[in-house]
């Protein structure tokens, strides 16, 4: 079985609190964009209501868009975290 690891790379390394915070703020600032776009065009609420199921409190208006960016950032920081933590693991 042929062997994927990159090592000999230690300086590609990923440093997992900085990639879940840049995450975060990322998937975090578009559901609270997205929330807020719904005041302005409410045709994109329709497809915004599958969100409502995953996370409880997002919808249109300020406190929707707050809710979506807590969760959104919660949601990518976790993903961040892994994803980085995976591919170190994948350099050793």
């Amino acid at each position: 079985m042929p062997d994927f690891r990159l090592s000999g790379f230690p300086e590609h390394r990923l440093r997992p609190a900085r990639a879940a915070l840049v995450l975060g703020l990322i998937v975090g600032a578009a559901l609270a964009a997205a929330a807020l776009l719904n005041i302005v065009d409410p045709e994109v609420g329709d497809t915004l209501g599958v969100f409502v199921v995953v996370f409880p409190g997002y919808g249109a208006g300020i406190v929707g868009a707050l809710a979506g960016a807590f969760y959104g950032f919660a949601a990518g920081a976790a993903a961040g975290w892994l994803i980085a933590v995976v591919y170190n693991r994948l350099l050793t």
